[in-house]
């Protein structure tokens, strides 16, 4: 009998509702109606930008003192440390072994990495723009145009790397994305 107490007692906090319970925001990522509703916010989103810009895969290492400058020959990689026979990161890179695996991972991380920025970059221009009305003239060519600038930043970087010599001009070479999409 004591069993069937305490299962009738059980049972309803086991079948009862749990909505409030599972619904969990995430620490690290705000929702869009979140985060341009006012100024403060707004700012927030476009610090984002240039601190993701600041990540290793950017600016904060690959395109700026790692990979950029081994392959402009800056630097001398070994093959393999002494201690080891673990070849660099940058090795391949730096003999203008393009096509290898370790110099894909790293070109493709560059080129990944940039496009992401560049694509919230647009994002952030289109809910700017959504809210338009919230914001001083002033504060919405300000918004606008820093997002602007970061896209073009981006859109010319990924063009001298990864795009044609001056022989090849005729031939499209980079995607370029002036809006946000799912679709490739």
């Amino acid at each position: 009998m004591k069993k069937y107490s305490l299962l009738l007692l059980i049972l309803p906090l086991v079948l009862s509702s749990c909505e409030n319970w599972l619904d969990v925001r995430p620490f690290d990522r705000l929702e869009v109606d979140k985060v341009f509703p006012d100024e403060k916010s707004t700012n927030a989103a476009l610090n984002g930008l240039y601190v993701s810009m600041s990540n290793n895969d950017q600016y904060g290492k690959d395109m700026t003192c790692g990979a950029l400058e081994v392959l402009a020959l800056h630097f001398q990689v070994p093959a393999s440390s002494s201690s080891s026979n673990i070849s660099h990161e940058y090795y391949q890179l730096s003999s203008h072994a393009y096509t290898h695996e370790e110099a894909m991972k790293v070109l493709s991380r560059m080129f990944t990495a940039s496009y992401k920025i560049i694509a919230d970059a647009n994002e952030f221009m289109y809910w700017v723009e959504n809210g338009k009305d919230q914001y001083e003239t002033r504060k919405y060519n300000q918004y606008m145009g820093e997002a602007l600038g970061v896209r073009t930043y981006l859109h010319f970087d990924m063009l001298r790397l990864f795009g044609p010599m001056s022989d090849e001009l005729t031939e499209l070479s980079l995607p370029y994305y002036s809006v946000s999409s799912d679709t490739p």
